[in-house]
């Protein structure tokens, strides 16, 4: 599944994912939040922050340009974008 959108229910009024829990651990000494599946792959693949639950809108972004986070999440370039290097200057 891609999470190129979430439902509205899923987004609170400034853009963030709305997570059904919201807990602290002590241990580590930060948040810690449970999400809707659709939200939840969105983190996963680079389209949320982990971190303050920043929805991107649909784009991908590899640090969140909210809190500066790095949001883990690695694309994959597909083989007929590097077959071509003399394009690439």
């Amino acid at each position: 599944m891609k999470a190129r959108g979430i439902p509205e229910d899923q987004l609170t009024a400034n853009g963030t994912l709305l997570p059904f829990y919201e807990g602290f651990d002590p241990e580590k000494d930060q948040p810690r939040y449970a999400l809707q599946p659709e939200s939840f792959q969105a983190v996963i693949e680079g389209y949320a922050c982990g971190e303050c639950l920043k929805w991107f809108g649909g784009l991908y972004m590899a640090q969140c340009p909210t809190c500066g986070a790095d949001t883990g999440a690695v694309q994959v370039v597909p083989a007929w974008w590097t077959e071509h290097p003399e394009l690439v200057k």
